[in-house]
């Protein structure tokens, strides 16, 4: 396997409850049974281990539907893809892949004082940064300015210039007032979705005397893989 693969076998009870809070806005019923057929005919893999990860997966779902069936609207609000792949989430609580998997908040109150710590300004250039992953650098910097290289933009023309790009962007009115209306409510809705996350870990942790055995065999399970394409796919 390639150097530059690293396989993680803690978890990030964060990051697995976003994932299933968003999994539950999916619109499409989930399948275990067609991931198992799919693995088998693409990859030939077909081991115990990785029938008991689908088996344990699809538990902690059931579980999550039934636990949330009340809260299914709220969830959505926060968690259900918009156009664009845009997620309210992201936005509010800086949440992106990249963000949240790379720092591994290790609980919900810690990426809640987290986002609580930061100040306008960096919650503005995560805002804008969640809208939109491909802009220069240059023109980023001019929108919301960079903190970490000393460049500042005033609050009053930061928020006319968010509005401005989200206004410029090909998505549905009805998207771009849901974004705007996210915007002006960040911390109501951060001490929601906090809410939710919280709930979503516990949901999860039900399963803790599961899920630890089996992440202590991830990295023997997958280390076997040698072909890095398919370790990707």
């Amino acid at each position: 396997m390639g150097e530059n693969i690293t396989i993680y076998t803690h978890i990030d009870y964060v990051f697995e409850a976003y994932k299933l809070l968003c999994a539950l806005t999916d619109d499409e019923e989930y399948d275990f049974s067609k991931v198992r057929e799919t693995l088998l005919e693409k990859y030939g893999v077909d081991s115990a281990y990785v029938r008991d990860g689908i088996d344990l997966c699809e538990q902690i779902v059931g579980q999550a539907k039934r636990v949330f069936s009340d809260d299914m609207e709220q969830i959505t609000q926060f968690f259900g893809i918009m156009e664009k792949d845009l997620i309210a989430a992201d936005m509010v609580l800086c949440m992106d892949w990249a963000n949240i998997g790379l720092t591994s908040q290790r609980s919900v109150q810690e990426l809640r004082e987290r986002y609580l710590g930061l100040s306008q300004a960096g919650r503005d250039a995560y805002f804008l940064r969640a809208l939109v992953h491909e802009m220069e650098d240059d023109e980023f910097v001019r929108l919301v300015g960079s903190e970490g290289k000393g460049i500042s933009v005033p609050e009053a023309e930061r928020i006319r210039h968010i509005f401005g790009y989200i206004q410029q962007m090909e998505l549905a009115v009805e998207s771009k007032v849901r974004i705007q209306e996210t915007y002006l409510n960040r911390d109501f809705y951060m001490e929601q979705m906090t809410a939710l996350l919280e709930r979503a870990v516990a949901v999860i942790k039900e399963y803790e005397s599961r899920i630890v055995p089996m992440c202590g065999e991830w990295g023997k399970y997958w280390g076997s893989i040698g072909d890095k394409e398919v370790f990707f796919e």
